[in-house]
């Protein structure tokens, strides 16, 4: 009965030194999984495979692309929060992870605490626009009228991000456009180029193919400064709403717990993916996608800075948690 005990311990304890020791060097040994937390064909399955298939070059295994839409992201999110700390599933998480503690009294997840940050990967500008047949041309004639006529306009709504940004627009500058939300973009668009609604806020690389149809036209951008390929076009600061900045971003994540070594080895080969010509010249051919790579450090206090914002802005705009 001793000796029964006794190796029980000592497998026990070699038990306990395997789950501890750092994941093996020859790491990835078989697939990675990308989650993307929207359907296929949008920004974020865009890059995830874009940037994915660098990574299987780099790492010599293969990078597959699972898309799990559903709950503004919160689905696959949870999934990858739940998954292995293994480094072979892994989140295409963006700015939708800095806003849930700011509209959400229970989040389905906390980005600081389910997840290892392993960088982000780009930035993504966007702008508001209005329907061609919107008499008003100019941010400036938006916000005469508005403030003459509350009430009057109506603004689509896609994300949480945007829903936000429209709250603050509303408090910061005393218009009161209306809400109406959307499950998709492609819906929104509908309605807004054929007049239904008046306003949207989409990603420039998104809207870019409306705009030059005619579709829909440019009121303002929300990034720090003008865009290259909009350099008439003024952002919210110019327009004089200092500090009225928004610019999303796609980033890759681990499950909480992941080992050190590992999320390394994906974040030096996520950059070195993100800053190899091949991919910088898709970007450059994709207007509204800026390379913006970083580190598994900086990349998490970007995520904490960008919850810390939003929570500021849900309260100075007075918004409810649902």
């Amino acid at each position: 009965m001793k000796i029964t005990s006794y190796m029980g311990i000592m497998v026990f304890a070699a038990l306990s030194i395997l789950a501890a020791a750092p994941a093996r060097a020859d790491f990835p040994t078989r697939p990675i999984r990308l989650v993307v937390v929207y359907g296929p064909g949008g920004a974020n399955d865009i890059i995830a495979r874009m940037i994915g298939a660098k990574m299987a070059e780099i790492l010599g295994q293969p990078v597959v692309i699972e898309n799990k839409p559903g709950a503004n992201g919160m689905i696959g999110a949870q999934h990858v929060a739940k998954s292995a700390p293994d480094g072979y599933t892994l989140l295409v998480g963006g700015a939708p992870l800095t806003v849930v503690k700011a509209l959400f009294k229970a989040p389905l997840i906390d980005a600081t605490k389910d997840f290892a940050p392993i960088g982000k990967m780009v930035d993504i500008p966007i702008m508001l626009v209005a329907s061609k047949d919107l008499p008003i041309d100019t941010f400036p004639q938006l916000l005469k009228e508005s403030k003459a006529e509350p009430d009057r306009f109506s603004m689509a709504v896609t994300s949480p991000v945007y829903g936000l940004d429209l709250e603050r627009l509303n408090a910061e500058t005393g218009m009161a456009i209306r809400r109406v939300d959307y499950r998709g973009i492609s819906e929104a668009i509908t309605d807004v180029s054929q007049g239904r609604v008046d306003l949207l806020l989409d990603t420039i690389g998104g809207q870019m193919p409306y705009v030059k149809a005619q579709r829909t036209k440019i009121l303002a951008v929300l990034s720090e400064s003008r865009q290259p390929n909009l350099p008439d076009v003024p952002t919210m600061q110019e327009l004089g709403f200092k500090g009225f900045i928004d610019t999303p971003f796609i980033g890759l994540l681990a499950p909480a717990g992941t080992p050190a070594n590992i999320i390394a080895k994906l974040s030096s080969t996520m950059t070195q993916a993100v800053e190899s010509d091949e991919v910088k010249q898709k970007l450059a051919a994709m207007e509204g996608f800026v390379p913006a790579p970083s580190g598994a450090a900086d990349f998490g206090a970007y995520l904490e800075a960008g919850i810390e914002r939003n929570n500021e802005i849900a309260r100075r705009a007075n918004i409810q948690k649902q």
